[in-house]
């Protein structure tokens, strides 16, 4: 294969990832969840949001979920979402709990 054939291979892999990684950006849970009134809608509004596997979810959403008492959604996020993150939710659930 000749350099030219690399580097152009390259560089559309590289566009590719770029777009793909732009195209996933983090879910307003804030303005989403405002609205929501109990935790079973929370759950099915969140589980929809994570099938599509469009948006991440921030550190910040797992905050809003356990501070309006949503556990079995934090719950499905602890389990299903945030275990292939690297964000640490042992830090958020206990700064949460002392909050309260």
């Amino acid at each position: 294969m000749k350099f030219e054939n690399v580097l152009k291979a390259s560089a559309t892999a590289l566009l590719f990832a770029s777009q793909e990684t732009q195209a996933v950006g983090f879910y307003d849970c804030e303005t989403n969840l405002s609205p929501i009134l109990s935790d079973a809608s929370a759950l099915a509004l969140i589980k929809g949001v994570h099938e599509l596997k469009e948006e991440k979810f921030s550190s910040e959403c797992l905050e809003i979920l356990l501070k309006r008492n949503f556990f079995d959604t934090a719950s499905y996020l602890l389990e299903n979402y945030y275990p292939s993150t690297q964000i640490d939710t042992e830090i958020i659930v206990k700064v949460v709990a002392a909050d309260l």
